[in-house]
């Protein structure tokens, strides 16, 4: 009788234990479904603010670095649209690649916002967009953009 007892308690603390869980999960899931919703829209905004504030920083004088920083910007947003797609439908191995190439073209972005000085909006919007990026590198694993 005492065994049963104690498996009844064992099997309740453990449904309580999973229901806990499962709420977490879900929790944890929602901020990565809903990062990666957002993250392209952001991502488009940026590259779009970026050029614009390029030809206003102490960056105008250089051509070719400009040039090549627009570029990037416009990969990081094309490479976050097909990370985005993909990770919606459920193909998290090609999406995990498709964010680590991501994080790769966005680690020359942040050092860029890092070492030079933009508008503080422009400063914000790159921090709201490195925080979602942060969110689902966390998720697969992957080096976080400092910052």
């Amino acid at each position: 009788m005492r065994l049963i007892k104690f498996q009844r308690r064992v099997v309740c603390i453990l449904v309580l234990v999973a229901c806990g869980a499962t709420s977490l999960l879900a929790q944890r899931d929602a901020a990565l479904i809903e990062a990666a919703q957002s993250v392209p829209g952001a991502a488009d905004e940026f590259k779009k603010q970026f050029k614009k504030e390029l030809k206003r920083s102490i960056l105008r004088k250089d051509k070719e670095l400009r040039k090549q920083l627009t570029k990037r910007s416009s990969d990081l947003a094309n490479q976050l649209q097909r990370f985005s797609k993909r990770f919606l439908k459920g193909d998290d191995a090609k999406a995990r690649d498709d964010l680590d190439y991501a994080m790769t073209m966005a680690f020359d972005v942040n050092k860029t916002m890092a070492e030079h000085r933009f508008s503080e909006v422009f400063g914000n919007s790159w921090r709201d967009l490195r925080s979602q990026l942060n969110t689902l590198a966390r998720h697969y694993d992957l080096d976080p953009l400092e910052g």
